[in-house]
């Protein structure tokens, strides 16, 4: 699974600061100041429609492939058309 999107669901803006406690959308910071902006109850709704989107988009793929069960993917279950 991507982390990527879970970066942006809430609100990422990509200033490469992650590392730095700089965060300026509060989401990789402990800086409380910082952190202010961040709506936790309010991302929280974004980041469980994202994974409940993520569910269904990658059981369809799974479906396609032929499988009832995510799980039951391998890297035989895709492959290219002849």
């Amino acid at each position: 699974m991507s982390v990527r999107g879970f970066m942006f669901v809430p609100g990422c803006i990509q200033a490469m600061q992650c590392n730095k406690n700089t965060c300026p959308t509060g989401i990789t910071t402990h800086q409380k100041r910082l952190q202010q902006g961040l709506d936790p109850q309010d991302k929280a709704v974004r980041v469980a429609h994202y994974v409940e989107n993520m569910r269904h988009d990658v059981g369809v793929i799974a479906h396609s492939c032929g499988v009832i069960h995510l799980r039951q993917l391998q890297r035989r279950s895709v492959h290219d058309s002849p």
